[in-house]
């Protein structure tokens, strides 16, 4: 008896051992596919880069990364998608890379790319928990919280209650560079909690948009018509050395002629140069308009 449960036990031990050879052999495989894949995606992805084809440079990184994810790969595809004038995808990217990333060296270069990326794109936190469904602008549903990286611009949110079946929208006008939070656990419409950012200010300029000259302007307008009557003063007097010169021809009276024409083209240049910044402070020194008051 005792014979036959020694035998017995043997016999599941091997059938358990066999299964776990042959679960790990399925594993070790699968993942030398993956490996593979990757690599054929990465060599494809390195391939368009050096063709300049930044999208799909950028694609491929991405699909190396999801088979088998690494932060060196999520940036490679951040670059590639900046390069190609994404902004939105390279930030998500960035985000990416900063998940798996152990290494702070990465999380830096991550981190120094966020920052040139950010103010090109909008941010969007939502918060909240089931029985909620989140669709942002009718895609995919969104599990919650979550934090999306999204273009500047009009964007829908789409909440379903799936306790009720209840359904209510919520729309935002996202700035360029601003992070808004939203709670839509709440049953009435959320709205912007922290760190949004405040409405742009409408701006306008000084002098040609009908506003009067700085006093900057003002001091150099000055200083261009002190010029000019140095310009004219020392005009004269060449015009003057000129005309002796030519009637009794000295050494001095041609040294006189050279350094009046010398003075006289300084100044008119000093005064070109004195009206020309007054115009432009004039120009680009910015006012608030009424408006933004």
């Amino acid at each position: 008896m005792r014979t036959r449960k020694r035998r017995h036990g043997a016999a599941v031990a091997a059938t358990l051992a066999t299964m776990v050879t042959i679960a790990s052999t399925s594993r070790a495989d699968a993942d030398a596919e993956a490996r593979e894949r990757a690599s054929r995606s990465f060599s494809e992805a390195k391939t368009a880069f050096a063709l300049r084809n930044f999208t799909a440079a950028a694609t491929a990184f991405e699909e190396a990364a999801r088979l088998t994810p690494h932060p060196v790969t999520w940036l490679d595809a951040a670059e590639a998608w900046e390069r190609a004038g994404e902004p939105t995808r390279a930030a998500e990217d960035c985000d990416r890379a900063l998940a798996v990333s152990e290494d702070p060296n990465l999380d830096a270069d991550a981190h120094r790319r966020l920052e040139r990326l950010v103010p090109k794109i909008a941010t969007l936190e939502l918060r909240g928990g089931p029985p909620l469904s989140i669709r942002l602008d009718g895609n995919d549903p969104v599990s919650l919280p979550t934090r999306r990286r999204l273009t500047p611009g009009h964007h829908l949110i789409l909440v379903t209650d799936l306790s009720t079946g209840n359904d209510r929208r919520v729309e935002l006008d996202l700035v360029a560079g601003s992070t808004q939070v939203l709670d839509l656990a709440s049953p009435a419409s959320p709205r912007p909690t922290e760190n949004a950012a405040p409405a742009p200010q409408k701006r306008s300029h000084r002098g040609v948009f009908g506003a009067s000259p700085p006093l900057g302007s003002w001091a150099l307008f000055g200083a261009s018509a002190m010029f000019v009557g140095v310009a004219t003063v020392f005009g004269l007097s060449t015009l003057r050395e000129k005309d002796d010169f030519n009637a009794a021809p000295t050494r001095s009276g041609l040294d006189r002629f050279r350094r009046d024409r010398l003075v006289t083209n300084a100044a008119l240049a000093a005064a070109i140069v004195s009206a020309a910044a007054g115009v432009a402070i004039w120009i680009w020194s910015p006012a608030m308009s009424s408006g933004s008051k």
